[in-house]
């Protein structure tokens, strides 16, 4: 099992959409598993995450289309320790989100901050743990 990270060119994106499709048959055996989007959930979304929902939903159904068996991931709201990094920067530097501005937009910027904080001091890496 691994990963497979591949980007093109414009010009053979182009090539490879407008080909007919039996020169995708090769069949891979066993499922193919696609992971797209995953949207951080502490930071604004913009229009590269839409931009990466086309492009991993495209990819599956021509997976499909040609007879693949493909499973599409999707971690939606997969908020991991981001999460519990923004709580402890509201903690630790006494902030709450401001009125005038986006939840996201603070959130992002509160993460930003106290990983910065963090990389310059190991004993609060200790503590926030």
């Amino acid at each position: 099992m691994g990963f497979l990270n591949f980007f093109f060119t414009s010009s053979a994106l182009a090539s490879a959409a407008t080909a007919p499709l039996p020169r995708f048959t090769k069949r891979a055996r066993g499922k193919i598993v696609v992971e797209h989007t995953s949207i951080n959930p502490n930071k604004a979304a913009h229009i590269g995450h839409v931009r990466n929902a086309v492009l991993g939903d495209t990819l599956v159904r021509i997976l499909r289309a040609t007879g693949h068996t493909v499973e599409a991931e999707n971690y939606i709201d997969d908020t991991g320790v981001q999460v519990a990094d923004v709580v402890f920067a509201e903690q630790f530097f006494n902030q709450e989100p401001p009125k005038d501005q986006l939840i996201d937009e603070w959130a992002w910027d509160i993460y930003t901050k106290i990983q910065l904080e963090l990389a310059g001091n190991e004993g609060l890496v200790h503590q926030r743990g």
